[in-house]
């Protein structure tokens, strides 16, 4: 769909903001003006139909009453006596509206009888009249007849009234009390007087009254049939009307003001009464429009102000837009020239309005847009000098470096980190690191994760080749998660070389550690030959060095099996023999040997177990357990001075045993404590002290628990002494009989993993 222009747009809201508030105005004060012309004609209506039908009641009971009264006879005289004979005459002469009055006996024949024309000797017998059976059968009450018409199409009635043989006297009082009409006895019935009365006169009257501008009126009987009617034709055809909701409504006695259809299906508003003496129903209408007429001329007055409005909203709708959409389209046609590139193109708009300050602020806009571009300009040739030069620099360091989306595929890459996998960069570029770089660690896949932001330094990783093993270190960068083009750069540092050299330096430590035994075996060897009594031929000064010679030999031995424990420990080679070992019993035994040590140097040496005759069995390679004692026990008794104190306790709980080795030495400070299980590292008390060694035994000690799955270390510092410590798992049988041999060791860790790989060629 096309989008609307300019000018549309501000014709539709001009006639929005003027038509829609005069619209509802308008819409607001006719329904206002038609709720109140209704309630009026409402009210008129009713006035109107009260009236009418006050004067048909007043009709018809004046009617009644003149026949009553002539119907009083005193009980003496008889129906045809001759002054009630001219009493009919008198009547007759005087009510210009009776057409015929009888005297009607009892038997239902006409005694006398009086036309307009006079005396009416044409009797008829009226016993099978509803006149005569109304009021000689049915209680003896009044009766009005329903309405006929007579040759002249003239509307008649018949009123007929019981003669009875009470007073006259009575009679009125009758007439006075709510007895009228009603009689008790069926016996004072003598007969009955029956008069016939044109109603042309009421009902022009009637059918005459004006209810507006074209309401009328018309009546219906209490069935439904239509009595009397303005237009005669109508009236002759639509003898019944009980189709018309408001002749229902009078039926049922609903005689409230409704808004109904009318008897010729026009819209009106009808209000029913009643007329009580003859049930008839007298209905006032008046159709819709004649009451909202004076509406409708203001409807069409205010659809003129409305069409002028429109054409006024219209032609300044006109003048406004040109006076709007010539700066706009320069405002147009200049961004388009912007979009295009041409910046130098000017907008001229002299309205001096904020169009006129838009115009400004685009010229501004293009000329800053344009010293932006050059000025991007110059910075691409830099960047571009600078990117080849990373480049060049990142192409010529030995480390490979990768870099990778979020999905861990390869954006690029520099030549050494596709030489480690045999392809050059753009074979490698747009595809996962995953499939091309196949790490594992300790025989296991490793996956390079990208999921948390940072630096990451993985070592010890492996890359199997078909030439043989590289091995590898990854420092990870995780840039950002989002969907950019590098989300994480790697650098690949290939260790291979350095691993072999490192091998190659164990290797010569390993030969010379070996190749030193040779001759200190032999030297020992010698040493040991002498006989006590070449010793005691000695000097004291040759004993000394004798004794020296012996030390040496000793401290050499130990340090040639500490360097071939590390040479072990470092190619991954170092084997642990498992078996059920009785810590307790072993721990007694090495203070036991120590305990002479610790005497020259008048020093207290104890073992306090939780229960010394308890035994207390941990999975252990002895010959290594008793290494670690030696170590943590040999260097408590070393840098403690004279006279000190050390104590060897073990405690155990469901599953662990803790060895401790306490003495009260100068302690270790709190920022030299995790360096002390490292090699080659000695704390300054060592130095303090005047001892010798060379930094292994603890690295060594630390090695043989962690392989045993157990852990070592120092306790913070108390400020009197050092704490060392180790544990043990608890032997338990489920777990580690199947990793003990039965005949003999079987080499390596029975199943134990080791700390490293071994070495692969």
């Amino acid at each position: 769909m096309d989008k609307l222009k300019i000018s549309t747009k501000i014709l539709i809201y001009f006639l929005l903001v003027s038509l829609i508030p005069a619209f509802i105005t308008v819409y607001v004060l006719v329904n206002s003006a038609k709720t109140e012309l209704l309630h009026a004609a409402s009210s008129s209506q009713q006035q109107i139909a009260n009236n009418l039908v006050y004067k048909v009641n007043t009709y018809l009971t004046d009617k009644v009453n003149y026949l009553t009264a002539l119907s009083q006879v005193d009980s003496s005289n008889d129906v045809a006596s001759s002054d009630l004979n001219q009493q009919l005459a008198v009547i007759l002469n005087q009510d210009p509206d009776m057409q015929r009055i009888a005297l009607v006996a009892a038997n239902g024949q006409d005694s006398v009888a009086f036309n307009r024309n006079g005396q009416d000797f044409n009797l008829k017998n009226e016993a099978s009249t509803d006149a005569f059976k109304a009021v000689n059968f049915l209680s003896g009450k009044a009766f009005v007849s329903s309405v006929s018409y007579d040759s002249h199409h003239d509307p008649i009635i018949t009123i007929a009234v019981p003669i009875l043989t009470s007073n006259f006297a009575q009679h009125l009082d009758n007439l006075k009390s709510a007895n009228f009409g009603k009689y008790n006895n069926y016996q004072s019935v003598q007969g009955s007087v029956i008069a016939v009365y044109n109603m042309g006169g009421i009902w022009n009257s009637l059918l005459s009254t004006k209810v507006g501008k074209q309401g009328y009126a018309y009546v219906v009987d209490g069935l439904g049939n239509l009595v009397a009617y303005p237009n005669t034709k109508f009236l002759s055809d639509h003898p019944k009307l009980t189709n018309v909701q408001a002749v229902n409504n009078f039926i049922y006695g609903n005689f409230s003001t409704k808004s109904t259809k009318s008897e010729t299906g026009l819209n009106v508003i009808s209000t029913p009464r009643n007329v009580a003496i003859s049930g008839w129903g007298v209905i006032v209408e008046e159709p819709v429009n004649d009451i909202y007429s004076t509406v409708y001329a203001y409807e069409i007055l205010a659809t003129v102000i409305g069409l002028a409005d429109l054409a006024f909203c219209i032609v300044l709708s006109f003048y406004f837009t040109k006076q709007l959409l010539v700066p706009i389209r320069q405002l147009s046609k200049g961004a388009k020239a912007f979009g295009e590139g041409n910046f130098d193109k000017k907008i001229q708009v002299n309205t001096h309005d904020e169009l006129h300050e838009l115009a400004e602020t685009f010229n501004g806009m293009g000329a800053s847009i344009k010293a932006l571009i050059n000025d991007l300009k110059s910075n691409n040739v830099n960047l571009e000098l600078e990117q080849s030069k990373l480049n060049n620099i990142i192409n010529s360091v030995s480390d490979g470096v990768i870099a990778l989306n979020n999905k861990g595929e390869i954006v690029s890459a520099n030549p050494p980190a596709a030489k480690l996998i045999g392809k050059n960069v753009k074979e490698i570029q747009g595809k996962p690191m995953r499939e091309l770089y196949r790490l594992q660690t300790e025989d296991k896949p490793f996956i390079v994760s990208l999921d948390e932001i940072g630096v990451s330094q993985y070592n010890d990783l492996e890359l199997p080749k078909t030439d043989g093993m590289s091995y590898l270190s990854l420092v990870v960068s995780v840039i950002s998660h989002e969907d950019n083009e590098i989300a994480a750069i790697i650098t690949i540092n290939d260790q291979t070389q350095s691993r072999e050299l490192d091998f190659m330096k164990l290797d010569f430590v390993a030969i010379a550690a070996h190749e030193l035994r040779t001759p200190l075996t032999v030297v020992r060897g010698y040493l040991d030959l002498i006989n006590p009594e070449a010793i005691r031929k000695l000097t004291l000064s040759g004993l000394e060095n004798f004794q020296k010679a012996i030390e040496g030999t000793d401290q050499l031995r130990d340090l040639i099996n500490k360097l071939l424990n590390i040479a072990r420990i470092e190619r991954g080679e170092m084997e642990i023999f498992i078996e059920k070992l009785n810590l307790t019993k072993m721990l007694k035994e090495n203070v036991r040997q120590h305990n002479s040590t610790a005497v020259l140097k008048e020093q207290t040496l104890t073992f306090d177990p939780e229960d010394i005759d308890k035994p207390v069995f941990v999975p252990g390679d002895p010959a290594s357990i008793t290494e670690v004692l030696n170590n943590l026990i040999g260097n408590a008794i070393k840098y403690t001075g004279r006279g000190g104190m050390i104590s060897v306790k073990m405690t155990t709980d469901k599953d662990t045993v803790k060895v401790e080795v306490i003495d009260n030495g100068p302690g270790v400070p709190e920022e030299l404590r995790n360096r002390l299980f490292t090699k080659f590292y000695r704390a300054e008390r060592s130095l303090i002290a005047g001892t010798r060694g060379t930094g292994l035994g603890l690295f060594i000690s630390k090695t043989i628990i962690e392989l045993q799955r157990g852990t070592i270390g120092i306790e913070p510092d108390s400020g009197h002494g050092s704490v060392f410590y180790f544990t043990l798992p608890v032997y338990d049988a489920d777990k580690y009989d199947k990793l003990v041999s039965k005949d003999k060791p079987l080499g390596g860790i029975n199943g134990w993993f080791k700390k490293r790989n071994a070495r692969r060629r």
